[in-house]
Protein backbone atom coordinates (compact mmCIF):
# COMPACT_ATOMS: atom_id res chain seq x y z
CA UNK A 1 0.00 0.00 0.00
CA UNK A 2 2.80 2.38 0.84
CA UNK A 3 4.40 1.94 -2.60
CA UNK A 4 1.08 2.81 -4.20
CA UNK A 5 0.88 5.90 -1.98
CA UNK A 6 4.40 6.88 -3.03
CA UNK A 7 3.41 6.78 -6.69
CA UNK A 8 0.13 8.55 -5.91
CA UNK A 9 2.05 11.36 -4.19
CA UNK A 10 4.30 11.88 -7.20
CA UNK A 11 1.28 11.99 -9.51
CA UNK A 12 -0.40 14.51 -7.23
CA UNK A 13 2.65 16.78 -7.31
CA UNK A 14 2.73 16.72 -11.11
CA UNK A 15 -1.04 17.15 -11.41
CA UNK A 16 -1.27 20.17 -9.10
CA UNK A 17 1.70 21.91 -10.70
CA UNK A 18 0.34 21.33 -14.20
CA UNK A 19 -3.13 22.49 -13.16
CA UNK A 20 -1.73 25.83 -12.00
CA UNK A 21 0.52 26.07 -15.04
CA UNK A 22 -2.36 25.38 -17.42
CA UNK A 23 -4.67 27.89 -15.78
CA UNK A 24 -2.22 30.77 -15.67
CA UNK A 25 0.11 29.78 -18.51
CA UNK A 26 -2.76 29.59 -20.99
CA UNK A 27 -3.13 33.35 -20.61
CA UNK A 28 0.24 33.79 -22.32
CA UNK A 29 -0.32 34.16 -26.05
CA UNK A 30 3.37 34.03 -26.90
CA UNK A 31 3.80 30.31 -26.21
CA UNK A 32 1.85 27.11 -26.74
CA UNK A 33 0.52 25.96 -23.38
CA UNK A 34 1.16 22.27 -24.04
CA UNK A 35 4.73 23.00 -25.08
CA UNK A 36 5.13 25.03 -21.89
CA UNK A 37 3.80 22.19 -19.76
CA UNK A 38 6.06 19.65 -21.48
CA UNK A 39 9.12 21.89 -21.10
CA UNK A 40 8.38 22.63 -17.45
CA UNK A 41 7.95 18.95 -16.53
CA UNK A 42 11.10 18.03 -18.42
CA UNK A 43 12.95 20.78 -16.54
CA UNK A 44 11.68 19.54 -13.16
CA UNK A 45 12.58 15.94 -13.97
CA UNK A 46 16.06 17.02 -15.10
CA UNK A 47 16.63 18.91 -11.86
CA UNK A 48 15.41 15.98 -9.78
CA UNK A 49 17.55 13.47 -11.71
CA UNK A 50 20.63 15.71 -11.55
CA UNK A 51 20.39 16.10 -7.77
CA UNK A 52 20.04 12.35 -7.32
CA UNK A 53 23.05 11.59 -9.54
CA UNK A 54 25.35 14.50 -8.70
CA UNK A 55 28.55 13.63 -6.83
CA UNK A 56 29.24 16.37 -4.34
CA UNK A 57 30.23 16.32 -0.70
CA UNK A 58 27.55 16.74 1.92
CA UNK A 59 29.15 20.05 2.89
CA UNK A 60 28.82 21.36 -0.66
CA UNK A 61 25.20 20.22 -0.92
CA UNK A 62 24.36 21.86 2.40
CA UNK A 63 25.99 25.06 1.14
CA UNK A 64 23.82 24.96 -1.99
CA UNK A 65 20.77 24.35 0.20
CA UNK A 66 21.61 27.34 2.42
CA UNK A 67 22.24 29.58 -0.58
CA UNK A 68 18.87 28.69 -2.13
CA UNK A 69 17.12 29.39 1.17
CA UNK A 70 18.76 32.80 1.54
CA UNK A 71 18.19 33.88 -2.07
CA UNK A 72 14.59 32.68 -2.23
CA UNK A 73 13.78 34.29 1.11
CA UNK A 74 14.94 37.58 -0.41
CA UNK A 75 12.71 36.87 -3.42
CA UNK A 76 9.65 36.34 -1.19
CA UNK A 77 10.30 39.65 0.58
CA UNK A 78 10.76 41.46 -2.74
CA UNK A 79 7.58 39.99 -4.24
CA UNK A 80 5.52 40.95 -1.20
CA UNK A 81 6.82 44.51 -1.28
CA UNK A 82 6.51 44.97 -5.04
CA UNK A 83 3.10 43.36 -5.63
CA UNK A 84 0.20 45.63 -4.77
CA UNK A 85 -2.43 43.43 -3.16
CA UNK A 86 -5.19 45.85 -4.13
CA UNK A 87 -4.67 44.84 -7.77
CA UNK A 88 -5.02 41.13 -7.09
CA UNK A 89 -8.14 39.13 -7.86
CA UNK A 90 -7.44 37.08 -4.73
CA UNK A 91 -8.51 38.45 -1.36
CA UNK A 92 -7.06 36.05 1.19
CA UNK A 93 -4.50 38.66 2.22
CA UNK A 94 -7.10 41.40 2.72
CA UNK A 95 -9.44 38.97 4.49
CA UNK A 96 -6.71 38.57 7.09
CA UNK A 97 -5.42 42.15 7.07
CA UNK A 98 -8.79 43.93 7.24
CA UNK A 99 -10.10 41.55 9.89
CA UNK A 100 -7.05 42.13 12.09
CA UNK A 101 -7.48 45.86 11.61
CA UNK A 102 -11.12 45.56 12.70
CA UNK A 103 -10.11 43.60 15.80
CA UNK A 104 -7.58 46.25 16.79
CA UNK A 105 -10.34 48.87 16.40
CA UNK A 106 -12.67 46.82 18.63
CA UNK A 107 -14.90 46.01 15.69
CA UNK A 108 -16.42 42.69 14.63
CA UNK A 109 -13.94 41.20 12.11
CA UNK A 110 -16.43 39.18 10.06
CA UNK A 111 -18.32 42.23 8.86
CA UNK A 112 -15.08 43.77 7.59
CA UNK A 113 -14.92 43.63 3.80
CA UNK A 114 -11.96 42.50 1.73
CA UNK A 115 -10.68 44.66 -1.13
CA UNK A 116 -13.00 42.61 -3.38
CA UNK A 117 -16.02 43.38 -1.22
CA UNK A 118 -16.30 39.96 0.41
CA UNK A 119 -16.26 38.80 4.03
CA UNK A 120 -13.57 36.75 5.75
CA UNK A 121 -14.04 33.02 6.29
CA UNK A 122 -10.86 32.69 8.37
CA UNK A 123 -11.19 30.92 11.69
CA UNK A 124 -9.85 32.82 14.73
CA UNK A 125 -6.38 31.24 15.00
CA UNK A 126 -5.46 32.50 11.52
CA UNK A 127 -5.80 36.10 12.71
CA UNK A 128 -3.31 35.49 15.51
CA UNK A 129 -0.87 33.78 13.14
CA UNK A 130 -1.06 36.79 10.82
CA UNK A 131 -0.93 39.46 13.54
CA UNK A 132 2.89 39.83 13.80
CA UNK A 133 3.11 40.37 10.04
CA UNK A 134 0.27 42.86 10.07
CA UNK A 135 2.30 44.82 12.63
CA UNK A 136 5.27 44.65 10.25
CA UNK A 137 3.06 46.34 7.66
CA UNK A 138 2.39 43.47 5.24
CA UNK A 139 0.60 40.21 6.03
CA UNK A 140 2.27 38.82 2.92
CA UNK A 141 5.49 38.54 4.92
CA UNK A 142 3.82 35.51 6.47
CA UNK A 143 4.94 33.72 3.29
CA UNK A 144 8.56 34.65 3.94
CA UNK A 145 8.31 33.32 7.49
CA UNK A 146 6.65 30.07 6.39
CA UNK A 147 9.33 29.55 3.75
CA UNK A 148 12.01 29.76 6.42
CA UNK A 149 9.97 27.44 8.63
CA UNK A 150 9.62 24.85 5.86
CA UNK A 151 13.34 25.10 5.09
CA UNK A 152 14.07 24.52 8.78
CA UNK A 153 11.72 21.51 8.82
CA UNK A 154 13.53 19.96 5.85
CA UNK A 155 16.96 20.63 7.33
CA UNK A 156 16.20 19.29 10.82
CA UNK A 157 14.10 16.22 10.02
CA UNK A 158 15.83 14.79 6.94
CA UNK A 159 19.21 13.12 7.22
CA UNK A 160 20.57 13.02 3.68
CA UNK A 161 21.58 16.45 2.30
CA UNK A 162 20.30 15.44 -1.13
CA UNK A 163 16.82 14.90 0.30
CA UNK A 164 16.92 18.38 1.81
CA UNK A 165 18.03 19.82 -1.52
CA UNK A 166 15.30 17.96 -3.41
CA UNK A 167 12.70 19.29 -0.96
CA UNK A 168 13.77 22.92 -1.24
CA UNK A 169 14.04 22.74 -5.04
CA UNK A 170 10.62 21.15 -5.45
CA UNK A 171 9.17 23.90 -3.28
CA UNK A 172 10.88 26.87 -4.93
CA UNK A 173 10.36 25.59 -8.49
CA UNK A 174 6.67 24.77 -8.06
CA UNK A 175 4.14 26.95 -9.87
CA UNK A 176 1.62 26.48 -7.08
CA UNK A 177 4.08 27.91 -4.55
CA UNK A 178 4.88 30.93 -6.72
CA UNK A 179 1.14 31.56 -6.92
CA UNK A 180 0.88 31.32 -3.13
CA UNK A 181 3.58 33.95 -2.65
CA UNK A 182 2.31 36.27 -5.38
CA UNK A 183 -1.27 36.10 -4.09
CA UNK A 184 -0.14 36.59 -0.46
CA UNK A 185 -2.21 33.56 0.47
CA UNK A 186 -2.04 31.89 3.90
CA UNK A 187 -3.21 28.43 2.85
CA UNK A 188 0.15 26.69 2.45
CA UNK A 189 1.48 28.47 5.53
CA UNK A 190 -1.38 27.05 7.59
CA UNK A 191 -0.46 23.48 6.66
CA UNK A 192 3.29 24.05 6.84
CA UNK A 193 2.71 24.93 10.49
CA UNK A 194 0.59 21.80 10.98
CA UNK A 195 3.23 19.65 9.26
CA UNK A 196 5.88 21.20 11.50
CA UNK A 197 3.84 20.36 14.60
CA UNK A 198 3.37 16.75 13.48
CA UNK A 199 7.07 16.22 12.80
CA UNK A 200 8.17 18.10 15.93
CA UNK A 201 5.78 16.14 18.15
CA UNK A 202 7.12 12.89 16.71
CA UNK A 203 10.75 13.99 17.09
CA UNK A 204 10.41 15.44 20.61
CA UNK A 205 7.82 12.91 21.80
CA UNK A 206 5.18 15.49 22.59
CA UNK A 207 2.43 13.02 23.36
CA UNK A 208 -0.29 12.44 25.92
CA UNK A 209 2.25 12.45 28.74
CA UNK A 210 1.93 16.23 28.22
CA UNK A 211 -1.85 16.53 27.75
CA UNK A 212 -2.05 20.25 28.55
CA UNK A 213 0.60 21.24 26.01
CA UNK A 214 -0.81 18.87 23.42
CA UNK A 215 -4.34 20.13 23.98
CA UNK A 216 -3.23 23.76 23.75
CA UNK A 217 -1.43 23.33 20.43
CA UNK A 218 -4.06 21.01 18.95
CA UNK A 219 -6.92 23.33 19.86
CA UNK A 220 -5.13 26.31 18.36
CA UNK A 221 -4.30 24.48 15.11
CA UNK A 222 -7.79 23.02 14.81
CA UNK A 223 -9.11 26.58 14.95
CA UNK A 224 -7.16 27.59 11.84
CA UNK A 225 -9.20 25.59 9.32
CA UNK A 226 -11.74 22.84 9.85
CA UNK A 227 -9.91 20.51 7.45
CA UNK A 228 -6.97 20.61 9.90
CA UNK A 229 -8.89 17.95 11.80
CA UNK A 230 -7.69 15.39 9.23
CA UNK A 231 -3.92 15.41 9.91
CA UNK A 232 -4.44 16.15 13.61
CA UNK A 233 -6.80 13.17 14.02
CA UNK A 234 -4.40 10.88 12.16
CA UNK A 235 -1.63 11.98 14.51
CA UNK A 236 -3.52 11.82 17.80
CA UNK A 237 -6.55 9.53 17.74
CA UNK A 238 -4.80 6.15 18.12
CA UNK A 239 -2.96 7.23 21.26
CA UNK A 240 -5.94 9.23 22.53
CA UNK A 241 -8.19 6.18 22.84
CA UNK A 242 -5.50 4.31 24.80
CA UNK A 243 -4.82 6.91 27.51
CA UNK A 244 -6.65 7.19 30.82
CA UNK A 245 -9.91 9.07 31.24
CA UNK A 246 -8.10 11.67 33.35
CA UNK A 247 -5.62 12.34 30.54
CA UNK A 248 -8.44 12.55 28.02
CA UNK A 249 -10.22 15.14 30.15
CA UNK A 250 -7.03 17.21 30.52
CA UNK A 251 -6.41 17.15 26.75
CA UNK A 252 -10.00 17.94 25.72
CA UNK A 253 -10.54 20.62 28.37
CA UNK A 254 -7.32 22.42 27.43
CA UNK A 255 -8.25 22.33 23.74
CA UNK A 256 -11.72 23.65 24.50
CA UNK A 257 -10.36 26.40 26.75
CA UNK A 258 -8.03 27.76 24.05
CA UNK A 259 -10.89 27.61 21.51
CA UNK A 260 -13.21 29.44 23.91
CA UNK A 261 -10.60 32.10 24.65
CA UNK A 262 -9.97 32.69 20.95
CA UNK A 263 -13.71 32.76 20.31
CA UNK A 264 -14.24 35.35 23.01
CA UNK A 265 -11.47 37.57 21.66
CA UNK A 266 -12.83 37.38 18.12
CA UNK A 267 -16.61 37.34 18.63
CA UNK A 268 -16.94 39.67 21.65
CA UNK A 269 -17.54 42.70 19.43
CA UNK A 270 -20.37 41.10 17.48
CA UNK A 271 -23.27 43.57 17.88
CA UNK A 272 -26.13 41.05 17.92
CA UNK A 273 -27.12 37.46 17.23
CA UNK A 274 -28.49 38.29 13.78
CA UNK A 275 -25.09 39.64 12.72
CA UNK A 276 -23.42 36.51 14.06
CA UNK A 277 -25.80 34.23 12.15
CA UNK A 278 -25.20 36.06 8.87
CA UNK A 279 -21.52 36.88 9.34
CA UNK A 280 -19.47 34.08 10.83
CA UNK A 281 -16.65 32.01 9.32
CA UNK A 282 -18.64 28.78 9.27
CA UNK A 283 -21.50 30.32 7.33
CA UNK A 284 -19.13 32.01 4.88
CA UNK A 285 -17.21 28.78 4.34
CA UNK A 286 -20.47 26.92 3.73
CA UNK A 287 -21.52 29.45 1.08
CA UNK A 288 -18.22 29.12 -0.80
CA UNK A 289 -17.96 25.35 -0.47
CA UNK A 290 -18.70 22.97 -3.34
CA UNK A 291 -18.74 20.02 -0.98
CA UNK A 292 -21.97 18.44 0.35
CA UNK A 293 -22.16 18.60 4.12
CA UNK A 294 -22.90 14.87 4.50
CA UNK A 295 -19.68 13.99 2.68
CA UNK A 296 -17.77 16.33 4.97
CA UNK A 297 -19.01 14.41 8.01
CA UNK A 298 -18.17 11.06 6.40
CA UNK A 299 -14.64 12.19 5.60
CA UNK A 300 -14.09 13.22 9.21
CA UNK A 301 -14.43 9.54 10.16
CA UNK A 302 -11.71 8.36 7.77
CA UNK A 303 -8.77 9.85 9.73
CA UNK A 304 -9.93 8.00 12.85
CA UNK A 305 -9.78 4.70 10.97
CA UNK A 306 -6.40 5.39 9.38
CA UNK A 307 -4.95 6.57 12.70
CA UNK A 308 -5.60 3.09 14.09
CA UNK A 309 -3.65 1.58 11.17
CA UNK A 310 -0.44 3.53 11.83
CA UNK A 311 2.56 1.34 12.56
CA UNK A 312 5.34 3.76 11.59
CA UNK A 313 5.45 7.51 12.17
CA UNK A 314 6.01 8.19 8.45
CA UNK A 315 2.53 6.81 7.77
CA UNK A 316 1.09 9.92 9.41
CA UNK A 317 2.37 11.89 6.39
CA UNK A 318 1.24 9.17 3.97
CA UNK A 319 -2.31 9.10 5.27
CA UNK A 320 -2.47 12.89 5.55
CA UNK A 321 -1.60 13.18 1.86
CA UNK A 322 -4.19 10.56 0.98
CA UNK A 323 -7.11 11.99 2.97
CA UNK A 324 -6.41 15.69 2.42
CA UNK A 325 -6.14 15.07 -1.31
CA UNK A 326 -9.31 12.96 -1.27
CA UNK A 327 -11.20 15.88 0.27
CA UNK A 328 -10.09 18.34 -2.40
CA UNK A 329 -10.21 15.93 -5.33
CA UNK A 330 -13.78 14.86 -4.58
CA UNK A 331 -14.90 18.48 -4.51
CA UNK A 332 -12.92 19.21 -7.69
CA UNK A 333 -14.38 16.14 -9.43
CA UNK A 334 -17.95 17.10 -8.57
CA UNK A 335 -17.51 20.54 -10.10
CA UNK A 336 -15.68 19.04 -13.07
CA UNK A 337 -18.51 16.56 -13.67
CA UNK A 338 -21.20 19.25 -13.40
CA UNK A 339 -19.62 22.12 -15.33
CA UNK A 340 -16.58 20.75 -17.20
CA UNK A 341 -12.90 21.57 -17.06
CA UNK A 342 -13.08 24.71 -19.19
CA UNK A 343 -15.41 26.48 -16.78
CA UNK A 344 -13.23 25.52 -13.82
CA UNK A 345 -10.28 27.19 -15.52
CA UNK A 346 -11.97 30.16 -17.19
CA UNK A 347 -14.99 30.86 -14.97
CA UNK A 348 -13.30 30.16 -11.60
CA UNK A 349 -16.05 27.73 -10.55
CA UNK A 350 -13.53 25.87 -8.39
CA UNK A 351 -10.70 27.52 -6.48
CA UNK A 352 -7.70 25.37 -7.44
CA UNK A 353 -5.66 27.00 -4.68
CA UNK A 354 -7.39 24.59 -2.27
CA UNK A 355 -4.94 21.99 -3.56
CA UNK A 356 -2.24 23.95 -1.75
CA UNK A 357 -3.36 22.65 1.60
CA UNK A 358 -1.91 19.27 0.52
CA UNK A 359 1.32 20.47 -1.08
CA UNK A 360 3.49 20.90 2.07
CA UNK A 361 2.83 17.23 2.86
CA UNK A 362 3.40 16.15 -0.75
CA UNK A 363 6.78 17.83 -1.08
CA UNK A 364 7.92 16.55 2.29
CA UNK A 365 6.79 13.04 1.38
CA UNK A 366 8.86 13.11 -1.85
CA UNK A 367 11.91 14.44 0.01
CA UNK A 368 11.42 11.71 2.61
CA UNK A 369 11.45 9.09 -0.14
CA UNK A 370 14.80 10.43 -1.33
CA UNK A 371 16.05 10.48 2.25
CA UNK A 372 15.36 6.76 2.56
CA UNK A 373 16.44 5.71 -0.93
CA UNK A 374 19.26 3.20 -1.30
CA UNK A 375 20.11 4.39 -4.79
CA UNK A 376 21.36 7.92 -4.23
CA UNK A 377 25.00 8.84 -4.01
CA UNK A 378 26.08 10.49 -0.78
CA UNK A 379 29.67 11.52 -0.30
CA UNK A 380 30.73 12.28 3.26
Amino acid sequence: MIKILDFYTLILFVFINNLFLYKYGSRLDIINIYGLIFGYNLFLFSIFYSVIKIKLSNTAINLIFGSIVFLFFCVTVYVNISVDGENLNVDRWSAMSNSIKALLNNEYPYTAQTHLGKGSSNLPSIFFIGFPFYVLGNVGFLQSFSFLLYSFILFKTLKNPKAKLVGILLLTLSIFYWWEIYAKSDLMTNFIIILGFILYSEMKKIDFTKPYLLGLISGFLLYTRLVAIIPLSILLFKNFINVSLKTKVKFISTGLIIILILSFLIFRNCPNIETFINYNPFNLQKKSSQFPIYLSFILILFPLYFSLKIKKSKQIIDFSVLLLSLTVLLSFSMVFYTYGFSKIINNHLFDISYFNLITPFIIYKIAFLVDNSKFIYSKK
